[in-house]
């Protein structure tokens, strides 16, 4: 059987026609399109409210904004971690600073103009107020929990370490030149100790260090080029070398802190790399001990009513017509839980071996259609197949597997009386697959775990199904090594499709490949 879909559209006005043409699958195969039937495909699908059946399925679902971008955890847990080291040496830092300032108002007292230095130290001192109060408000702790909390911290902090820096390179102005040698080796000393000191934590926030250093560098520059420019040097010492030591020193200042910001955020990832690898391995436990009671919850039941109906046909031989049926049915139910078991266990551990070669999309969905005809039939359910005769290299059995699953759910999760459609058509560099059904539809709070090992969807009005609840979990491992792009759209009590994006696939090792699940 060939399949003809030139575009989504045309399939879709393919099902608006009256044409019925049952075969012995109860599939309805495509035939050659008349002109008549090239002008309705052409026009698209009439309006839905002219189909009640038919219409919500080919209704556009309402769109979902695309989700945002996710915080990179560990670089908010890195900014985080800086931060809080930052602030703990803060208190220690105003009282280094302050002591500083009085150090060197006494090494210029009698000198300089004493209300200048009065003046220059409450300007000093406001600012270390101001500081220790505007850090004062994220000492508690989780201050850093929120994303913008630590932007916020910055942008309020950084104009404050730039006046705080501006405040010492003016001090320069009381001293050089102006005071006695050893005052002025004493106020040196004092402003190399105000720049280096509080280096360690100041360089766990490179945006406050550089405001801090660079205004009080380029102050202590400025004032050196003036008073070379306006005076003699009065010691023996010129000026331009005070003004290289002073370059180099800002230099030397600048990478210091670029290391040391590097080592603590090297040390804070790896921290977190460990956490994270902690949760991973106890998450790893729990998801191993949730699997192993789901699973032996589920298979509890054939295996039990297997043991019951053998010891009856033991005692009562005569039921045997009425008691086989059952048992068979019991067999099989458990063979195909172990299926499932197996299917999980080859794909997890990565060894998967592909069978790759050139599988024909039309050829594909015709088996689906052959294979999943009779049960939508048996629930009253009306499944069209539609294909392109599109070719890709693939491994034809898993790919079968992994569309048959998410068919087969679109059937059980369906009412009676419905519609479900299977098309490909081609995207890109490969082929589209996807499955419109007129079932319950999906929450939005479930839609992103169906993926999950026996994980089914808890609503009153569910249908009872067979099954152990990892179709869609082997499905998500399919993909992987089919190298696919699985989509997932739903609307409460309208219906859900599935899309599948399939590309080729590379012989080799199956565990090189990679898949996406979206889900909106």
């Amino acid at each position: 059987m060939r399949f003809r879909l030139p575009s989504t559209r045309q399939s879709f006005g393919l099902l608006r026609l009256q044409h019925r043409f049952t075969s012995d699958s109860g599939l309805q195969p495509i035939e050659p399109l008349s002109p008549d039937d090239r002008a309705a495909c052409t026009a698209g699908p009439a309006a839905p409210a002219d189909d009640p059946v038919l219409g919500p399925l080919l209704a556009p679902m309402p769109a979902v904004a695309p989700p945002a971008p996710a915080l990179d955890e560990r670089a908010r847990s890195i900014q985080t971690g800086l931060l809080t080291i930052f602030l703990r040496g803060s208190r220690f830092r105003q009282n280094v600073g302050g002591t500083l300032m009085v150090i060197f108002v006494v090494c210029c007292w009698g000198y300089a103009s004493t209300p200048g230095l009065l003046l220059w130290l409450i300007a000093g001192l406001s600012v270390l107020a101001l500081r220790q109060r505007a850090e004062a408000r994220y000492l508690r702790s989780g201050a850093f929990e929120d994303g913008e909390a630590p932007v916020a911290f910055v942008r309020t902090m950084r104009p404050i370490y730039g006046l705080h820096g501006a405040i010492w390179g003016v001090s320069l102005v009381f001293s050089f030149d102006r005071i006695p040698v050893y005052n002025q080796l004493g106020c040196w000393l004092v402003l190399a100790c105000a720049a280096s000191a509080p280096l360690t934590s100041v360089a766990l926030v490179p945006r406050l260090q550089h405001a801090y250093t660079n205004t009080l560098f380029s102050i202590v520059v400025g004032v050196i080029l003036v008073m070379t420019a306006t005076r003699e040097s009065s010691t023996d010492v010129p000026h331009y070398l005070l003004l290289g030591i002073s370059v180099f020193y800002w230099w030397l200042l600048g990478h210091y802190g670029l290391g040391i910001h590097q080592n603590q955020t090297e040390q804070f990832g790896l921290q977190y790399d460990v956490q994270q690898k902690a949760r991973e391995a106890r998450a790893a436990v729990e998801t191993k001990d949730r699997f192993l009671a789901a699973a032996a919850h589920d298979m509890r039941q054939p295996v039990m009513a297997l043991s019951l109906y053998a010891e009856h046909l033991l005692a009562y031989p005569e039921m045997q017509p009425e008691l086989a049926p059952k048992i068979a049915a019991a067999s099989l139910a458990v063979k195909h839980m172990f299926e499932s078991l197996f299917d999980l266990a080859n794909l997890d551990s990565g060894q998967v071996i592909l069978q790759v070669e050139k599988v024909r999309t039309a050829e594909v969905l015709d088996s689906l259609g052959v294979q999943f005809g009779p049960l939508a039939a048996a629930k009253g359910i009306e499944l069209r197949v539609r294909g392109v005769a599109a070719v890709i290299r693939s491994d034809s059995v898993r790919l079968q597997r992994m569309i048959g699953n998410v068919l087969g759910n679109a059937i059980k999760y369906s009412p009676p009386g419905r519609r479900i459609l299977l098309v490909a058509r081609p995207h890109g560099d490969g082929v589209r697959v996807q499955v419109w059904d007129q079932g319950l539809g999906i929450p939005a709070g479930d839609i992103d775990r169906i993926f999950q090992e026996f994980y089914r969807v808890d609503r009153a009005d569910a249908p009872t199904v067979d099954g152990m609840g990892l179709g869609l979990s082997i499905v998500a491992r399919l993909s992987k090594v089919l190298n696919a792009r699985i989509h997932v759209r739903s609307t409460v009590g309208r219906g859900t499709c599935f899309t599948i994006d399939l590309g080729d696939v590379d012989d080799g090792d199956a565990s090189l490949h990679t898949t996406t699940l979206d889900v909106g």
